[in-house]
Formats: C-alpha cells, structure tokens, sequence
C-alpha cells in the first residue's frame, strides 16, 4: 500500500480521512435510526463499530506509538471518534426520554461503545476475545443490554433533589442510587 503514496504521512491522512468518512456515514444511519429499538440498534451499530475497529487497526496502533509526533492527525481521528460517541449519546437520549429515566447519556453512550472497543482489543492484544466469546453472542449480549436498559416501563415519580418538587421521570435502573 505505501507505493501508492509518496509519504507515510499521505497513507495516514488518506486513513484518517477514510475513517471520518466512515463515521459521518454511521451518524447519518443513527439519525435516521431514531425509531428503532435499542436492541436493534446495539446489534447494528455495534457491528459496525467492530468493523471500523478492524478497519482502523494498524492506524490506532500507530496514534498509540507515534500520536505524540502525529498530534494533528490523532486529532482529527479523535474528533470522529467523538462524532460517533455524539451520535450514539443522541440516541441514549431520546430512548432514555422515551422510557422516563434520567442519565447522563454521555457517560452511558461512552460505557456502551467502550464496551465494544475493550471487546475488540482484547481479542488483539491477549490474542482472544473475551471468555472465548465470537462477535455475535457478545453482540446480542450487548443489544439485551441495551433493550434491558432502556425498556419502556410505567413511570415513577421520585422528590427531586433540590426543590422537593416530584418528578414525572424515573431514575434510571443502572443508577445505584436508586436499587
């Protein structure tokens, strides 16, 4: 592949370039995914996000030995990767809102995602995934997961925090303050 290129550097801008790509792609698929379950979500985001860690193998192997030299690269290719945690948080929300739960979907679409990302990383550096787990079974463990989560349930009403007013907003299950 470097034949192609005049630079080690053109290869990488041309990877990183290709990964943005990538990414504004699978936004666009979320946005549009706004009425479909979590599980089915999960299962099809989550495929995908294994097939772009594939993709982007030898590139983070790279950002992680030489992103210190490579700073405006690893940047843009942080930025699609927030991209993609942005998009996903979208979706947390709107299913959160859906369900009455109160979470910070930020953190919850981080915990998602990087539940995918140690998956697929730990089959590459301990040389086997998780348990011995193939990407379906983990996959469709993650969409019970995330259909558990965000499951539909009457709502509760609980004192807010500071004004004693109650709230028409479930705290979420995963929340430990609230078991």
């Amino acid at each position: 592949m470097y034949r192609h290129f005049k630079t080690k550097r053109a290869l990488l801008e041309t990877a990183v370039s290709r990964h943005l790509e990538s990414v504004q792609r699978v936004e666009l698929d979320l946005r549009n995914a706004k009425g479909l379950d979590p599980r089915t979500v999960a299962l099809i985001f989550g495929r995908w996000l294994l097939a772009d860690l594939d993709a982007q193998r030898e590139m983070t192997h790279i950002l992680e030995r030489d992103g210190e030299r490579l700073k405006a690269l690893r940047e843009r290719f942080r930025a699609g990767a927030d991209a993609g945690f942005l998009a996903v948080a979208a979706l947390v929300e709107q299913w959160a809102r859906s369900a009455g739960l109160e979470l910070d979907a930020r953190a919850v679409a981080a915990a998602l995602m990087g539940a995918v990302v140690n998956f697929r990383r730990s089959a590459w550096t301990l040389g086997a995934a998780p348990l011995g787990l193939d990407d379906d079974r983990f996959l469709g463990g993650l969409a019970e997961l995330a259909a558990a989560a965000f499951r539909g349930t009457p709502r509760q009403t609980r004192r807010g925090a500071n004004d004693g007013a109650k709230s028409s907003r479930r705290p979420s299950k995963l929340d430990p303050r609230h078991r």
